[in-house]
């Protein structure tokens, strides 16, 4: 088991599934959590999910590395668009994002418990 990963996995996990939950009426937490938060940890994720899928001993490599494609340019996208590095802009609805960290984090914490070392 990779402790960071798992960490770091359900911590994304609650960060995307406390927004999804107050849309959804089940919770009424009053945790509003920042886009550059959302972004930023999307673009960790991301990362992370390609440092996990390089392991030879993890047993999804195609969904961790599908989802951490998706991840990382969902976040680095807000960040290049800063820097002017791309000139057009694509706005993506807050609970897409939501919904992408959310499998983010749930992949991260999958990924932390298959690795075999």
């Amino acid at each position: 088991m990779k402790k960071i990963s798992v960490v770091m996995g359900l911590i994304l996990l609650a960060f995307g599934a406390i927004p999804i939950l107050n849309n959804l009426g089940v919770t009424s937490l009053a945790i509003i959590i920042p886009n550059l938060l959302i972004q930023i940890g999307l673009l960790i994720g991301g990362i992370y999910l390609f440092i996990d899928a390089a392991n030879p001993g993890l047993l999804s490599k195609k969904p961790s590395i599908i989802i951490g494609i998706i991840a990382l340019v969902l976040g680095a996208f807000p960040f290049l668009r800063t820097f002017n590095i791309i000139a057009f802009d694509l706005t993506i609805p807050l609970i897409i994002l939501n919904i992408i960290l959310l499998l983010t984090g749930l992949f991260l914490v999958i990924d932390g418990f298959k690795i075999r070392y």
